[in-house]
């Protein structure tokens, strides 16, 4: 019955798109398409030329600009992306203010997360519908998805469940796709970097019949290279189509598609651990590769969704949204280590991972403006829903003896690995939730609002659910004029969890409050904005492990900790400071203390700097953009270590330094290079592996606008 739900709901947009194109509108229905068009023209960043952004409807779903927003948030420009060479969703994610990640493995197959204020990013959000990490390309995977087909992403840290429902008081990732122009433009590009990388993109937009009434873009791009990793490969494919279509006056529909194909070779989930049984350091090069050479990891995805959009009037809208993602993440794995003996031996453990989740999701949202107590308000009420399942087999792992592990063969044989039995799961979140803004006076607005949850996990062996879970909101913005706002709110949270304690039960689900005080200033002429944010994170049943004690099932246990509490500050500046000059910068700094202030979640850097600026040189160098990164952070470190073990197991602060320039060959056409890591920074992205961040580097790119 789902499935036939979809596909008529589907099949319904796809016939008003092809009666549209049949039946054309007048130029003067066209032309009163106004307010839809001219939100979706503030709401891109493509084409601006800037590192600053303001229309971040997404966010509350209220026509709301970061200004006027109760949260700290970042918006990763189009221009900005280009720039600075951010080809990956996880580059992104890395450049953003207060955001940190810790890496186990290799890029495409090994464990990678990000965290931000404390916790674990899970949040994820497309074009204003929430989905999930593992019917995008799995944890791992999110870090690789190809940033050619968005418009922009913005990072709001903080809790989001508002509209997310269930998740992490951390940050939300609200990616934008491009959407088709009314004008005709594309591009192409190609680039070429160290370790034989080779990159193609190409990106064509406009309209679909003579009155523009259809439009449709096209983006593909292909990106494949070798690594400093010894063995390792690998490739990634993206394609995405959208039609878009004027159905009235004030009606407008979408279909898309988008496909990613990647896949990495001779890659691995886990490194080299740096220390042995006793905590001291076992060393090991950059280059050294803990995979066989026939361990691969590839993910496959196809999207297809569809939006509608229509204005009632001029002061009432609905938007809906409907989707289907098919996901293939599959991992051949053979991992090397060494064991506790004075011989040097080691083993490797090989196994096979198969996750096909499809995955169905839709939303629905109805937005007004309404007139009370001499002032204008906005409010808003809707509801969205997913369902995540999934039925895959369980494959035994093999052990394999290894004589020497310091002349570890990467040819060993491939194993024979054999079913286990089913791994079956269905995951399933439905919410309720509206918000209104009341501008209790010229200068004063109350943004307040609340969300209904029920969800559900069923697998093989559990089942966990999770009904009429409310989630309040509320914030206050007070603007003192055009400039200056300050601003304070508060959300609740809710989060159930997959961790186990020792004898198997699952932890109860993560309760607590966030609070949060800012001071926002935009800067004359909008071009650029700048925010000072302080948090409080209050959270019950908090993960925590619990020494080395394991599961029944052998993995890391953990106990529920009450009363423990994230806070900080974040600092952001955002877009173009004087003609020319552009710039994206941030600090954040936070703690985390248990109930008796005891440190906790010292694997996350407690001080972050992040900064990136480009200068246009004037006069008759005008042709020549140049800029430059740093990224710093201080230590991390196991804080249930001591003596030798803590300091083997602390990667100490670092920074890391980068530099691009463009030339503008012609109006259409420009080289740009990027210079990562120029001084050769050696940096583990986890503080107990041997998973180093990326040696040296350069890319190359050429790019033709027509």
């Amino acid at each position: 019955m789902k499935a036939v739900v979809w596909a008529g709901g589907y099949s319904m947009v796809l016939g008003l798109l092809m009666g549209v194109a049949h039946a054309q509108e007048t130029p003067q229905e066209v032309s009163t398409l106004s307010s839809i068009k001219v939100r979706a023209q503030n709401e891109k960043s493509e084409g601006t030329g800037s590192y600053q952004q303001q229309a971040v409807p997404q966010v509350l779903k209220l026509p709301m600009t970061l200004q006027e927003l109760p949260q700290s948030a970042t918006v990763i420009t189009r221009q900005r992306i280009e720039d600075q060479g951010l080809d990956t969703l996880g580059q992104v994610m890395e450049q953003s203010p207060g955001v940190s990640r810790r890496q186990y493995g290799d890029d495409g197959a090994g464990y990678t997360s990000f965290q931000a204020r404390g916790f674990n990013i899970t949040n994820y959000v497309i074009d204003g519908v929430p989905t999930t990490a593992a019917a995008l390309q799995g944890y791992g995977g999110v870090s690789v998805m190809d940033t050619a087909i968005y418009d922009n992403v913005a990072i709001v840290r903080g809790a989001t469940g508002l509209l997310s429902g269930a998740g992490e008081p951390s940050a939300s990732i609200m990616m934008q796709r491009k959407r088709p122009t009314a004008e005709f433009q594309g591009q192409v590009s190609a680039g070429v970097g160290s370790w034989d990388r080779y990159r193609g993109m190409a990106d064509i937009s406009g309209p679909l019949n003579d009155s523009g009434s259809v439009r449709g873009r096209l983006v593909a791009a292909y990106d494949q290279s070798r690594s400093w990793k010894d063995g390792y490969k690998g490739k990634r494919d993206v394609f995405y189509g959208v039609i878009e279509a004027d159905l009235g006056a004030r009606t407008v529909a979408r279909l898309g598609l988008e496909h990613m194909d990647n896949r990495y070779d001779g890659s691995s989930m886990h490194a080299f651990s740096v220390s042995d049984t006793a905590g001291n350091l076992v060393e090991w090069d950059r280059s050294d590769s803990a995979t066989a050479a026939w361990a691969y990891s590839k993910q496959r995805r196809t999207m297809a969704f569809a939006q509608l959009e229509h204005e009632f009037n001029d002061d009432w809208s609905i938007q809906m949204a409907m989707g289907r993602s098919w996901l293939n993440n599959e991992q051949l794995y053979g991992v090397a280590a060494p064991e506790p003996t004075p011989q040097g031996r080691g083993s490797m453990t090989a196994g096979f991972n198969e996750k096909t989740p499809t995955q169905d999701t839709a939303d629905i949202t109805i937005k007004g403006r309404f007139q009370a107590w001499g002032q204008g308000h906005d409010i808003m009420l809707g509801a969205n829903y997913y369902e995540l399942s999934r039925h895959d087999m369980a494959y035994a792992r093999q052990r394999i003896p290894i004589a020497q592990i310091k002349d570890f063969d990467r040819n060993l044989p491939r194993p024979d690995l054999k079913i286990t039995g089913p791994d079956n799961q269905r995951a399933r979140q439905w919410g309720a939730y509206a918000a209104t803004r009341l501008r209790l006076t010229d200068n004063l607005a109350l943004i307040a609002g609340g969300r209904v949850t029920n969800w559900k996990d069923h697998s093989n062996t559990t089942l966990r659910k999770e009904n009429g879970v409310f989630t309040p909101y509320a914030g206050l913005v007070y603007d003192w004029n055009e400039q200056w706002a300050t601003y304070a709110s508060y959300t609740q949270i809710f989060n159930p969890q997959s961790s186990q304690d020792r004898d198997g039960n699952y932890l109860d689900p993560e309760k607590g409050n966030n609070y949060e005080l800012g001071v926002k200033y935009l800067f004359p002429g909008e071009a650029a904005s700048a925010s000072l944010a302080v948090f409080q994170t209050r959270k019950d049943n908090l993960a925590v492990v619990d020494g080395k004690e394991l599961t029944p099932s052998g993995s890391q246990a953990y106990i529920a900790a009450s009363n423990t509490r994230s806070e900080g500050i974040e600092f952001e500046i955002n877009g173009e400071l004087a003609p020319g000059w552009q710039m994206g910068a941030g600090y954040t700094h936070y703690r985390f203390r248990g109930a008796d202030g005891e440190k906790i979640k010292t694997d996350i850097p407690a001080d972050q700097v992040k900064l990136f600026t480009t200068y246009r040189l004037p006069g008759a160098w005008h042709k020549l953009t140049v800029g430059g990164s740093v990224q710093w952070q201080s230590k991390i470190f196991d804080n249930q270590l001591t003596g030798v073990a803590r300091e083997t197991n602390t990667q100490k602060a670092y920074a890391v330094v980068d530099l691009m320039a463009r030339y503008a060959i012609t109006p259409r056409a420009d080289l740009t290079v990027n210079f990562n890591n120029i001084f050769d920074k050696t940096y583990r992205l986890a503080y107990s592996s041997h998973t180093y961040g990326a040696p040296r580097n350069v890319m190359a790119s050429l790019r033709y606008q027509f």
